[in-house]
């Protein structure tokens, strides 16, 4: 009853979210989640190989060329952290989907 989901159909399917969240996607499109979520596994301590694996990168030396590149991390930061500017009050939750209860101390 379904069609097979193509690789134009989730990138389509990424960036309608992305832009939803607000990501400028005339700067970051559907493919620059590979390298985020590279970066977010490596952040975790996970070690490459096993990024790699989760990835479904067959081919170590292109992994490595592609998203390794020993800087690059700290540049994208930069380059982030100008879009994106988090805050939230003390108690309050940025999420809207994460429940959060407050408790007085006793």
């Amino acid at each position: 009853p379904f069609t097979a989901l193509t690789s134009n159909t989730i990138a389509g399917l990424t960036r309608r979210e992305l832009q939803r969240l607000g990501v400028p996607t005339d700067v970051f499109g559907p493919h620059t989640t590979r390298g985020a979520f590279v970066e977010f596994f490596r952040s975790l301590g996970l070690p490459d190989a096993v990024v790699a694996t989760i990835g479904q990168w067959e081919n170590m030396q292109a992994f490595s060329k592609h998203y390794l590149r020993v800087g690059a991390s700290g540049e994208a930061k930069s380059a982030l952290d100008t879009f994106f500017v988090h805050t939230t009050s003390p108690g309050v939750v940025s999420d809207g989907d994460v429940p959060h209860t407050h408790q007085e101390p006793v």
